[in-house]
């Protein structure tokens, strides 16, 4: 059935009514002169390894803030800057939130994150000091944010109906999958549209070919065409999990190759000593520790409350929700995101979700890959141009015209079923982008960058957003339930660290595939 057909059907049941979406936001906790924050978490924030909303990505510096899922967009808005809000309360004397995906001034050490003496808690700190050994700690220190999204019970039941079958896991999961090679394909509109990371500290300049940067000012590079640092092979999308090629046709596939990745042992990965003075380097030496070390632009994830492995998990159960981790922090926003752009997410999500969605093969991943890195590295140059599967070009703002002709659609039909007008709104708002080029976040900071420095461009907007969310009146009764989770939290931490595995114990546990 044509995807338009499909919606407009779906959207006479309650099945576009709802749909269940969450935030996660990372960001460097850094200091007066624009450095790491070298404190260790505050204890106001509770256990990094047992508090729901409140934890720690790679470094103890590297905040990452959780939150629930919801319907509205105005209601996780809300959340997340309650969440904000506590966090910028309780925050170190002089510290600050960095408001960009690329990190501040890195010439301290990097601490990597601690999480308490359990096994778990020795789990993960190893598995983060084998990223240090395997990409170094700076590529580590880069801050992103993940969108994460399902449709509602409702809408699995009316489109199992539709295709006169039963709403099972392996239904979902076929249908979640349809929306990965769609979303693979597509990748490069969001990195263009949303793409914010075009320029970096010179701190960080090791790590990006000589070739590809320009220096633009007092301690400032940047790739000049780029859109997005962050997701070159110099940030996120790592050079060395290139040829990886992990099929989404299927769940069994997907499934299949991470297996492979995560058991067959790596040559140079084996070369690192087993320890060192600090312990263990990393959990194995094969070519991926884990699973969550393969750098994908978005994650089929299984139900959290299964115990089990992300891969066993997935196996078990089939997909609960998918996460896309491509979106650059917007630096000219005080939650690294807004209403709008959450709007304009599940708008495309629904169309990923709806449109045909033909088997890849690995020619049309390489296309996907080389289409993603030609708009990360060079998006902002006039008249660029894609290239599909079938080597025929196409100029990526006509593409990007006709994506959003469709979108327009998705976005009435989801006004009409949820009685509002934000996601037309989402849309105008996100488009005006392709005619006015100077809307593009990235090309906002760049023109920015042309009388600051981004240390001081970047600690500048950092210091705006703070005093707007200390303003920010908070809801006292979130406030109260972060207060208490954080207390729950370290008592939680000290019950594992007294009841539960140890580390050899904790990774042969995590390890088994059956």
């Amino acid at each position: 059935m044509d995807w338009l057909k499909l919606l407009n059907k779906l959207a006479k049941t309650a099945a576009l009514d709802s749909s269940n979406k969450g935030l996660e936001r990372e960001a460097l906790r850094f200091t007066p002169e624009a450095r790491l924050a070298l404190s260790p978490h505050p204890e106001a924030y509770g256990s990094a390894l047992c508090h729901p909303s409140i934890t720690t990505d790679f470094s103890e510096s590297l905040l990452e803030l959780v939150t629930p899922t919801f319907d509205k967009s105005d209601d996780l808005i809300s959340y997340l800057t309650n969440l904000h809000y506590f966090i910028h309360k309780n925050l170190p004397e002089g510290e600050n939130l960095w408001s960009n995906s690329m990190p501040c001034d890195l010439q301290d050490d990097i601490p990597i994150a601690e999480y308490g003496s359990s096994g778990a808690g020795e789990f993960r700190k190893v598995y983060r000091r084998g990223l240090s050994y395997r990409y170094g700690k700076k590529m580590q220190a880069i801050a992103g944010l993940h969108y994460n999204f399902s449709p509602s019970t409702d809408f699995w039941n009316e489109l199992a109906k539709v295709n006169d079958t039963k709403n099972d896991k392996d239904f979902r999961s076929k249908h979640y999958f349809s929306l990965l090679r769609n979303f693979r394909s597509l990748n490069w509109f969001l990195n263009y549209l949303f793409g914010a990371s075009p320029a970096f500290h010179e701190s960080f300049s090791e790590l990006v070919n000589s070739e590809l940067k320009e220096k633009i000012g007092d301690e400032t590079y940047c790739m000049p065409q780029a859109v997005s640092v962050r997701m070159s092979d110099a940030g996120y999308t790592t050079s060395r999990q290139g040829n990886l090629n992990i099929s989404v046709n299927n769940v069994e596939e997907y499934t299949e190759g991470l297996q492979k990745a995560v058991s067959e042992p790596d040559a140079q990965w084996a070369n690192i000593s087993q320890k060192d003075t600090h312990g263990f380097t990393q959990l194995s030496s094969n070519f991926l520790q884990a699973e969550f070390e393969y750098y994908s632009t978005i994650r089929p994830k299984p139900n959290p409350k299964n115990p089990r492995r992300p891969l066993v998990a997935l196996k078990q159960d089939g997909v609960e929700y998918i996460e896309v981790r491509t979106l650059d922090i917007n630096p000219f926003e005080p939650l690294g995101i807004c209403k709008a752009q959450i709007d304009f997410m599940e708008v495309f999500l629904y169309y990923l979700l709806s449109k045909n969605s033909p088997l890849e093969n690995d020619k049309s991943r390489e296309c996907a890959r080389e289409n993603l890195m030609t708009v990360t590295l060079q998006g902002r140059q006039e008249n660029l141009r894609l290239r599909c599967p079938q080597n025929n070009e196409f100029d990526l703002t006509k593409a990007c015209s006709k994506i959003f002709t469709n979108l327009k659609k998705v976005a009435k039909i989801l006004d009409h079923s949820r009685q509002t007008s934000d996601f037309s709104t989402a849309i105008t708002f996100v488009e005006q982008r392709l005619n006015k080029h100077e809307l593009l976040p990235s090309h906002k900071l760049m023109q920015a960058l042309k009388d600051q420095s981004f240390l001081a461009y970047t600690k500048e907007l950092s210091q705006q957003h703070q005093q707007t969310l200390l303003d920010f009146v908070p809801d006292e009764q979130l406030q109260n339930d972060f207060a208490q989770s954080s207390r729950k939290s370290l008592i939680d931490q000290q019950k594992v660290e007294r009841e539960g595995p140890d580390y050899q114990q904790f990774l042969s546990n995590f390890l088994r595939m059956d």
